[in-house]
């Protein structure tokens, strides 16, 4: 009856109703793992990224190309680097950890409550950094929405909050060749994506939430569109985010 109820989901949540504590199961290697959470928003968090999958790259018909990069990249004794920007309490890292196993992670999250608890929960060998990601290097000022998953980011030459490059990122993870880079910045793409772009191609793989749905009449997603549509790139979007991966995954695993 319980396979029947879980079906092929690889992630189970064996915990306590109420317990800020999760215990995960990975139905794959038949071991489980702890998730430290502090509220139902964090809760939801580890259901759409384990008990759903949202970032399961199955459904875009290339998993078995992406997961072959992977494995060659690895075997030619190069580095894969993953960075998650907006990561939150750490969720996406540990899911793209346990699926791609043996990359470099960095993690970019500038809310501080959200990185201590991050801390906790993203892999070891995982770099966090207290920061933003935009176009240029600087500094900005934290907006919060009232929930943990809402903070938003707006560049202030006085704000406290530093805002990093994507770039600023490579260079801190020297012989790391980019896989896959996941972006959810809650708007803030608006300026990721206005210069300096030419990151994109470097990435394999690309996964972002876009949120004209959370700014109407913004236009947050506008320069992300234009500078993708530039691209040699398949573009699919789901209900959560979209995937743009590189039409031609074959010359990343020299890098």
């Amino acid at each position: 009856m319980l396979r029947f109820l879980l079906g092929s989901r690889r992630f189970v949540d064996l915990s306590l109703p109420r317990s800020n504590s999760r215990q995960i199961v990975d139905r794959i290697s038949s071991r489980s793992f702890k998730i430290n959470i502090r509220d139902v928003d964090d809760w939801i968090q580890i259901e759409h990224i384990f008990l759903n999958e949202e970032f399961n790259l199955g459904k875009t018909g290339r998993s078995d190309l992406i997961n072959d990069l992977h494995r060659k990249m690895l075997a030619a004794n190069v580095k894969p680097l993953i960075i998650d920007l907006g990561a939150n309490i750490g969720l996406a890292s540990k899911y793209l950890d346990l699926v791609y196993p043996s990359c470099h992670i960095v993690a970019v999250e500038p809310d501080g409550g959200n990185c201590l608890i991050a801390r906790t929960n993203l892999p070891r060998h995982a770099v966090l950094k207290k920061a933003a990601i935009s176009s240029r290097s600087g500094t900005g000022n934290l907006i919060s929405t009232g929930r943990n998953v809402g903070f938003r980011v707006e560049s202030n030459p006085h704000g406290d909050v530093e805002l990093l490059t994507v770039q600023d990122l490579l260079d801190s993870a020297k012989g790391c060749a980019p896989f896959l880079i996941k972006i959810d910045v809650e708007g803030f793409e608006s300026y990721l994506f206005s210069e300096n772009t030419e990151w994109i191609d470097l990435f394999p793989v690309l996964l972002i939430e876009l949120h004209d749905w959370m700014l109407p009449g913004k236009q947050v997603t506008k320069n992300f569109l234009v500078e993708i549509s530039k691209k040699d790139r398949d573009f699919m979007h789901f209900d959560g985010y979209v995937a743009s991966i590189s039409r031609d995954l074959s010359g990343f695993a020299a890098l």
